[in-house]
């Protein structure tokens, strides 16, 4: 049996692709236009983040792009799509569970822009800060980009308001926190 051929992100790819599928057909049939929507989202960031990791697999690794999609399916398919944002804390989870991502994404970079002897040299503090400035950064912008939906598309993806945004911020903080005290001491085990 080929190993490549049945990996995780191909059935990771799959799966989702055809999830996202059917349930366009569905959104569509029942007329729900944040289905519809996300579905579409869904389906073209699938493409987009596939050619990505073809072309630039050391930038976005299969395990990144695997984590990528399936976020892309808990959060907007299953969250707006299907409604499960109703669940208390639901948003919650996946504000703390994004700053987790966020980090790993920014050591990605990090790793993708330099030598693993760079990285050595590499000052602790100035990592811890480019890992959390870019963690809260990605935050911010995630905020500024439902503040505007909801304004401009007339969305109603802050219910809360300043509360909801500020509670967001923070559930990304924790998992940006939490995640760079990982950072750090696998950084120092390896020093």
């Amino acid at each position: 049996m080929n190993e490549r051929k049945y990996s995780f992100k191909k059935i990771s790819t799959i799966i989702l692709s055809v999830f996202f599928a059917i349930s366009l057909i569905y959104f569509l049939y029942t007329k729900d236009s944040m289905g519809i929507s996300v579905c579409i989202f869904g389906l073209i960031l699938i493409s987009i983040l596939y050619k990505i990791n073809k072309s630039k697999p050391k930038l976005l690794t299969d395990e990144l792009y695997c984590i990528f999609i399936w976020y892309t399916c808990i959060a907007s398919i299953l969250g707006s799509g299907y409604g499960l944002y109703s669940i208390n804390h639901y948003d919650d989870f996946l504000h703390f569970v994004s700053g987790i991502l966020t980090v790993i994404v920014a050591c990605t970079i990090l790793k993708y822009f330099n030598t693993k002897e760079q990285l050595k040299e590499m000052n602790l503090i100035f990592i811890v800060i480019f890992i959390l400035m870019f963690s809260m950064g990605v935050a911010s912008f995630w905020e500024i980009g439902e503040y505007s939906m909801d304004h401009i598309l007339h969305t109603n993806t802050q219910v809360g308001g300043l509360t909801d945004t500020i509670m967001d911020m923070i559930d990304a903080f924790l998992g940006c926190v939490i995640s760079i005290l990982y950072v750090v001491r696998k950084i120092k085990n390896q020093k």
